[in-house]
């Protein structure tokens, strides 16, 4: 449950700025009582283009060159045994742990506990800029 955070890029990167999450999730939708259907919706195929934007995401050379020149905050969004190299999550990579000079800041951070929706819009901007995360910073997330 939760945002995956590589969602937003991958749309912004097709094309698709205008794009939208339940807050909550699905649990909290059927939990408060909204229906839900089996229907199938009846579409008509369509011919899809996109135009790529590769500028939203970050290159394994702009990666190495931020990093070297301390010139992005790297926002590793995963759990802290993985962010600390104690624990493989899921689809580990060959070598434990994170980038150098990259902070912690759990995706699960950003929710409410109990129904997983966004914390309100000031308690996240307190939360992210005491990370570092501000609008004027330039951010990586992994």
């Amino acid at each position: 449950t939760g945002v995956q955070t590589c969602a937003l890029p991958i749309f912004l990167y097709y094309g698709h700025p205008d794009i939208r999450f339940l807050d909550g999730g699905l649990s909290k939708w059927t939990d408060e009582g909204r229906p839900l259907t089996v229907d199938v919706p009846a579409l008509e195929p369509r011919r899809f283009s996109a135009p790529l934007h590769p500028d939203v995401l970050c290159s394994l050379d702009q990666a190495k060159a931020a990093v070297a020149s301390g010139g992005a905050v790297f926002w590793d969004t995963r759990s802290l045994g993985e962010f600390d190299g104690t624990k493989a999550g899921w689809n580990p990579p060959p070598r434990l742990g994170h980038l150098p000079r990259a902070i912690h800041l759990e995706w699960s951070d950003l929710f409410d506990g109990d129904d997983l929706t966004l914390k309100p819009a000031d308690q996240l901007t307190r939360i992210l800029a005491a990370a570092g995360i501000t609008p004027e910073a330039a951010v990586v997330t992994y």
